[in-house]
């Protein structure tokens, strides 16, 4: 055990990494297992309408705009200089009002964009299908519905989630989407078994919807506290000074991840069929599921990055960094090679499941990306717990470049639309970001 316990502190494994790990684990292992009950339960037509349901669904980000980010780091800051209770903090009184009227502009400000949220991506995504469908309406327009409505009322309870993690209940957290993840999933397999087809897929995010609320009911009261406390308006946060600057470089750039990392799917879609977009997205979810494996130990170490910086303890922070990733990058490789193996053998004994996914070529070019982005996302969490932003143009240029990329190279196929984005991630995105990151460590 003692073993164990010291190979485990190697490698930047404490409760909190470890929440996340098994609620990302989760995740991998079921999304494998729905792999099973998408190829046996729906049709390659269904499967390209779920996929392509979990891309647009994605348009969240282009209503909350980064703000959970700025939260995590601007709360993970504010909270170096408090004590943290069970429903309260102690503190000094000019911090406490500064933290107070964060959250009751999150309050106010989420249930404003839930609503926009469901109107806007709930139409959208109507005309998309509208005009794209392999389907009769009827057999998408309500489970579309349903999905965009239970999205909103999570995206309504996120920035309480968030709030939480910056204190650093980053662990907690990860064990409520842990325990909404097994329900979830497997309520849509009991329904799929029944007969239910796409009606089985708004299950998971309703899943998520009840064990929040329920969750935020008993462990969520120092959020509750913030917004009963009384403060001094004039040493709240100011959004506009200390929100905004950070946070509309990272909207920015995250919604710039939304061409660079959901677009596939949907532009297959339209240019290609439902059935080319299922085999991608399937096999995007495949090496998804493993890249946020690697995302979660990065990300659990967020609001540590931050107090580090905020203490100017500098030589710890570099210490910490280095072994988280070089973790992440032994793990994320590892897995990329045992997948493609798999994929390999699938394909040579010629088993019908290697009809839903993409050919070995498309493979090889998402294994590759995989073990990148990691790279990218490890260092852009480095270089944003300082609450800066230097990720803005590289993302916007990538973004721009693969939008144009994309859009082309999905009238030709898959494996050309892969290739597009494997060069574009190694000849700008990755030199680029890499570039900005020695400038950070070097200072650090």
């Amino acid at each position: 055990m003692r073993i164990i316990l010291s190979l485990l502190k190697r490698a930047g494994i404490d409760f909190h990494v470890a929440l996340t790990l098994a609620q990302r684990s989760a995740m991998t292992i079921a999304g494998a297992v729905m792999i099973y009950f998408i190829t046996h339960f729906l049709t390659r037509v269904e499967q390209g309408y779920y996929y392509t349901f979990s891309s647009l669904i994605a348009l969240q980000i282009f209503f909350e705009m980064g703000l959970n980010y700025v939260v995590v780091q601007l709360v993970g800051h504010e909270s170096a200089q408090l004590d943290i209770h069970a429903a309260e903090m102690d503190g000094p009184p000019a911090i406490l009002a500064r933290v107070a009227s964060l959250a009751r502009l999150l309050h106010r400000w989420y249930r404003v964009i839930a609503v926009l949220y469901f109107l806007g991506v709930g139409l959208a995504g109507s005309v998309f299908f509208a005009f794209h469908s392999g389907l009769p309406w009827r057999y998408w327009s309500g489970v579309w519905l349903l999905m965009v409505a239970f999205s909103a009322f999570n995206l309504y309870y996120s920035p309480r989630l968030a709030f939480l993690e910056g204190l650093g209940r980053i662990g907690q957290v990860a064990r409520l989407r842990l325990a909404c993840t097994l329900v979830g999933y497997c309520l849509m397999w009991i329904a799929l078994v029944g007969g239910s087809g796409l009606w089985a897929v708004p299950l998971l995010p309703l899943a998520y919807v009840f064990g929040t609320f329920l969750w935020l009911r008993f462990h969520g009261r120092i959020f509750s506290f913030f917004l009963r406390k009384q403060m001094d308006d004039n040493v709240g946060i100011h959004w506009r000074t200390e929100i905004f600057p950070f946070q509309w470089r990272i909207a920015v750039s995250w919604i710039s991840g939304y061409f660079i990392f959901q677009l596939f799917t949907p532009m297959l879609f339209a240019h290609q069929g439902a059935v080319v977009a299922g085999r991608m997205g399937l096999s995007i979810n495949i090496f998804t599921s493993l890249q946020m494996l690697g995302m979660g130990w990065t990300a659990a170490r967020a609001p540590a990055f931050a107090r580090l910086i905020a203490q100017q303890n500098y030589a710890i922070l570099n210490s910490l960094f280095r072994k988280v990733l070089l973790s992440t990058t032994v793990f994320i490789s590892s897995g990329c090679v045992v997948l493609l193996a798999g994929v390999l053998i699938i394909d040579r004994h010629g088993w019908e499941f290697a009809g839903r996914l993409s050919d070995f070529r498309t493979m090889c070019c998402l294994a590759l990306v995989t073990v990148a982005n990691n790279l990218i996302y490890a260092a852009a969490t480095f270089m944003r717990a300082n609450k800066e932003e230097p990720m803005l143009r590289n993302s916007v240029v990538t973004a721009a470049l693969m939008l144009v990329g994309i859009y082309f190279a999905s009238r030709y196929g898959a494996f050309e639309t892969m290739l597009t984005y494997m060069a574009v991630t190694f000849f700008v995105a990755l030199p680029w970001t890499a570039i900005l990151f020695y400038r950070y460590y070097r200072t650090a």
